[in-house]
């Protein structure tokens, strides 16, 4: 795989929503949704990811699947 690509798996689901959002659809059990501290429930709104508003007009893939942003280095 391109070490350029990340890919990232919430470990839940969503639906489209009438209201033009997704919704929490399904969370799967001891995936990286799966925890207490992280208050995700069936059926919550993800209107977000990394501060990128996002709606069911947008494809949640490609915000979850991106090229990493370019870095520099500078050696001393």
């Amino acid at each position: 795989m391109d070490a350029d690509v990340q890919t990232r798996y919430p470990g839940f689901d969503v639906v489209a929503d009438p209201s033009g959002f997704y919704k929490v659809g399904h969370i799967y059990k001891n995936g990286p949704a799966d925890h207490d501290y992280l208050k995700i429930k069936t059926g919550n709104f993800i209107v977000s990811i990394d501060d990128r508003d996002l709606k069911t007009s947008d494809n949640y893939w490609r915000v979850l699947h991106r090229s990493r942003p370019a870095t520099s280095s500078t050696s001393c």
